[in-house]
Protein backbone atom coordinates (compact mmCIF):
# COMPACT_ATOMS: atom_id res chain seq x y z
CA UNK A 1 0.00 0.00 0.00
CA UNK A 2 1.09 3.46 -0.67
CA UNK A 3 -0.10 6.63 1.23
CA UNK A 4 -0.33 10.15 -0.38
CA UNK A 5 -0.95 13.37 1.38
CA UNK A 6 -1.28 12.75 5.07
CA UNK A 7 -0.95 15.31 6.71
CA UNK A 8 1.31 16.36 10.41
CA UNK A 9 -1.65 16.33 12.42
CA UNK A 10 -2.74 12.94 11.56
CA UNK A 11 0.59 11.67 11.47
CA UNK A 12 0.38 10.00 15.00
CA UNK A 13 -3.01 8.55 14.39
CA UNK A 14 -2.07 6.59 11.80
CA UNK A 15 0.72 5.27 13.80
CA UNK A 16 -0.95 4.88 17.08
CA UNK A 17 -3.31 2.50 14.97
CA UNK A 18 -0.77 0.67 13.43
CA UNK A 19 -1.95 1.94 10.10
CA UNK A 20 1.77 3.27 9.50
CA UNK A 21 3.40 -0.07 10.13
CA UNK A 22 0.79 -1.95 7.79
CA UNK A 23 2.88 0.06 4.99
CA UNK A 24 5.38 -2.33 4.66
CA UNK A 25 8.24 -0.14 4.49
CA UNK A 26 8.73 3.75 5.58
CA UNK A 27 8.93 4.83 1.86
CA UNK A 28 5.77 3.91 1.46
CA UNK A 29 4.78 7.50 2.36
CA UNK A 30 4.54 10.26 0.15
CA UNK A 31 4.16 13.87 -0.64
CA UNK A 32 3.75 13.95 -3.85
CA UNK A 33 1.51 11.97 -6.17
CA UNK A 34 3.93 12.10 -9.02
CA UNK A 35 6.41 10.42 -6.30
CA UNK A 36 4.19 7.83 -5.35
CA UNK A 37 3.03 6.98 -9.13
CA UNK A 38 6.80 6.43 -9.83
CA UNK A 39 7.10 4.43 -6.97
CA UNK A 40 4.01 2.26 -8.10
CA UNK A 41 5.42 1.89 -11.34
CA UNK A 42 8.73 0.67 -9.96
CA UNK A 43 6.72 -1.95 -8.05
CA UNK A 44 4.68 -2.91 -11.19
CA UNK A 45 8.32 -3.09 -13.22
CA UNK A 46 9.71 -5.79 -10.55
CA UNK A 47 6.43 -7.94 -10.59
CA UNK A 48 6.78 -11.05 -12.08
CA UNK A 49 4.99 -11.78 -15.76
CA UNK A 50 1.73 -13.19 -15.73
CA UNK A 51 2.00 -17.03 -16.55
CA UNK A 52 0.62 -17.81 -20.11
Amino acid sequence: MLVKGVQDRHHHVLSATGALGRLGHENHLFTSLDDAVEHARSHARRAPAPAS
